[in-house]
């Protein structure tokens, strides 16, 4: 019984995150893309922080970190791209 309201938030949780990855590779608007990077951005972030918080060896919470760096470099190219875009439709 102990395990039942874990599944729950467990259970949201993916269901989150593949909604924000279909939204990552989907063409969507702007706003709804940032959004996408801003929840992988703090699930990354929050994983580091408890990893850390609780003692576990560097290479579990040095994975997150490098899964941050990787989406911080893919958001980068998104507004790269997204500026280059805007700009060619105004000329």
């Amino acid at each position: 019984m102990a395990g039942v309201g874990r599944k729950v938030p467990k259970t949201f949780d993916t269901i989150a995150k593949i909604i924000g990855a279909v939204l990552l590779i989907a063409p969507v608007k702007d706003r709804i893309k940032d959004w996408a990077y801003a929840g992988f951005a703090f699930t990354f972030v929050s994983a580091a922080l408890a990893h850390i918080s609780v003692g576990d060896p560097i290479a579990l919470w040095l994975a997150p970190l490098v899964f941050l760096v990787l989406l911080t470099i893919s958001y980068a190219l998104f507004v790269k791209g997204v500026h280059r875009i805007k700009k060619s439709n105004n000329q």
